[in-house]
């Protein structure tokens, strides 16, 4: 190889590694809260591979490239401030329109927690369901799963 090839892939690589994205671009890009915690899986020095919800990036160049699409739900990612509380709790059994004999509908409960986390929006209702049961069992005696 000659040598201003050479320096080229030098410079490249060098430039690649400066622009590497960080833990910190990745919350930007996501328009994530400061009390999300994406997760960096690995750090190629020139590339990144980062997560978020089951969801995974390619990062390079000050860019990130969704490279997955499946959506896995970890029970410790059903973050413990919007479940746990009771502030919310109350506020997902709040609204009576949809209750009967003061359960909520499985779908209607799975519904008001998407809304809320929008990045659950492709996670199956019954997953999400039983992985919130799982969590939090008290919610168990308020769902009707059966509608």
């Amino acid at each position: 190889m000659n040598e201003k090839v050479k320096y080229v892939l030098l410079v490249i690589l060098i430039i690649l590694i400066a622009i590497n994205p960080s833990i910190k671009d990745f919350k930007e890009h996501l328009s994530l809260r400061s009390d999300d915690y994406p997760k960096r899986e690995n750090n190629f020095f020139i590339c990144s591979i980062y997560s978020n919800y089951g969801v995974t990036y390619f990062a390079i160049a000050g860019n990130f490239f969704k490279i997955t699409h499946h959506y896995k739900l970890d029970i410790t990612q059903i973050r413990e401030d919007a479940l746990k509380t009771q502030a919310d709790s109350a506020s997902l059994m709040s609204d009576t329109s949809d209750t009967f004999h003061g359960r909520i509908s499985g779908s209607a409960f799975a519904e008001r927690i998407k809304s809320r986390f929008p990045e659950y929006q492709a996670i199956d209702n019954a997953v999400l369901i039983r992985k919130v049961i799982e969590k939090y069992p008290d919610y168990k005696d308020k769902i009707d799963t059966l509608r």
